[in-house]
């Protein structure tokens, strides 16, 4: 006979059911005498299960929170904070004219990278 490959979650509850067994002190449900034996044994199982359960959602989301949490905090840190310069029209546009830029107005300038004089 082949055994079945089970998965982690199969064997964390045929531990779980086993551990139950063996509080009830029975090796099978089916050695519990009475009925109300078998229903109290049937609800603790379903009752404990669902706890377990509840129990790893909420570690695993408390888990995700604190993940997401320290990523964010990482990439807060490692964000480089940059002053931003005025750019340079707006500048221009903020300074008030000087004796030089009057004297300048009429003048045209010579720009090499291009052979041409501005207007």
């Amino acid at each position: 006979m082949t055994e079945r490959v089970l998965s982690e979650l199969q064997k964390e509850y045929r531990n779980f059911f086993l551990g139950k067994l063996n509080l009830y002190g029975v090796k099978s449900p089916a050695e519990l005498k009475t009925k109300e034996n078998k229903s109290k044994f049937f609800t603790e199982i379903k009752e404990d299960w669902a706890k377990i359960k509840l129990a790893k959602k909420q570690k695993k989301e408390a888990e995700k929170r604190q993940h997401q949490t320290v990523t964010t905090e990482r990439e807060i840190s490692k964000t480089p904070t940059v002053k931003k310069e005025p750019k340079e029209s707006t500048v221009s546009k903020s300074k008030k004219p000087t004796h030089q830029d009057k004297e300048n107005k009429g003048k045209k300038e010579y720009q090499p990278e291009f052979g041409i004089r501005k207007p």
